[in-house]
């Protein structure tokens, strides 16, 4: 071989290997958890979770969800959400896209109630691409999820629960389609 040929094929082999090395499939463990009132620590049943893994581009601007599940909690306050996968990174999206890195994103909602949203803790190393994780799980696995009664009117609380988003943090418009409850 002359040598640019081999500087050429070593110049294609580096560059490879400095893509970013994302999932291209992921799985998520399932999410039991219990729910009770912030005061009286009493289970609350029918509570609406919504679980939600969301996708970014390279960028970090969201793409739309890989999954979204909802579940109710039961008479003692629990939930389950099962586990999923594996489930492939849509094609038509940009090369490099992947799941966050405080997903899933937990959203609990009942009359009444102050509209809660947990993640996972940030962890810096998952911002890396080389250590995206393609098995997800949630911290809040098998804990107990407290729930502030809303204090205020009821014209409050109608205002307050107009754009749940709003009070999330999140811009990202609501998929309601999936989320029928």
């Amino acid at each position: 071989m002359e040598l640019p040929r081999i500087i050429l094929y070593l110049y294609l082999l580096l560059t490879a290997l400095s893509l970013p090395a994302c999932a291209k499939t992921y799985s998520a463990k399932p999410i039991t958890a219990t729910v009770v009132d912030a005061e009286t620590w009493e289970p609350l049943e029918g509570v609406n979770v919504v679980a939600d893994w969301v996708l970014y581009d390279p960028a970090w601007r969201s793409t739309g969800e890989l999954e979204i599940i909802e579940a109710v909690t039961d008479e003692q306050g629990q939930f389950h959400i099962p586990g999923w996968g594996p489930k492939a990174v849509p094609s038509h999206l940009p090369y490099g896209t992947r799941l966050g890195n405080e997903d899933p994103a937990l959203q609990f909602f009942k009359g009444g109630y102050r509209i809660r949203v947990l993640v996972n803790s940030r962890q810096p190393e998952r911002l890396r691409p080389e250590n995206d994780i393609p098995v997800r799980y949630s911290d809040w696995d098998g804990k107990v999820i407290k729930l502030e009664k809303f204090k205020g009117t009821l014209e409050d609380y109608g205002k307050y629960i107009h754009d749940p988003m709003q009070y999330m943090g999140s811009g990202i418009p609501c998929p309601r389609k999936k989320m029928p409850r």
